[in-house]
């Protein structure tokens, strides 16, 4: 997601001989005085800044919103109230419609239930046993 957003993201923690090294120490290593990585974050304070060190962590957005106003729309619209849809019987096909239009429109962010939603569809049609 970074380099889609041209974001070039250094991970310092995700050397994988350092994370086995550290994952080898009991728990009182790993986690002192409420701080997790402890022994990690100790051994990284003569190469890291202490900025880097001590930051809370830093989620990275993805804009589903976006998407879903936008360039997901009619895929959205199609793989929910679709004559494919397997999931369309579990809510009124009325109340989704008026859902997706406001989220479309802006009127209302429904990126949470929307986003349940599609993944409910999508798990449907990879998983779904024949009854």
């Amino acid at each position: 997601m970074t380099m889609a957003a041209s974001i070039e993201a250094r991970m310092p923690f995700m050397d994988t001989k350092l994370a086995a090294f550290v994952s080898r120490h009991k728990d009182s290593c790993r986690i002192r005085f409420g701080e997790d990585k402890w022994l990690l974050r100790r051994a990284m304070e003569p190469i890291l800044p202490h900025d880097i060190l001590h930051r809370a962590k830093v989620g990275f957005r993805v804009p589903v919103n976006l998407w879903f106003r936008t360039v997901l729309k009619d895929y959205l619209r199609d793989l929910l109230l679709g004559s494919q849809s397997l999931t369309r019987d579990y809510y009124r096909r009325d109340a989704l419609s008026e859902v997706l239009d406001q989220h479309v429109e802006g009127r209302t962010n429904h990126e949470k239930l929307i986003w349940s939603l599609m993944n409910l569809e999508l798990f449907q049609r990879r998983y779904r046993l024949s009854w």
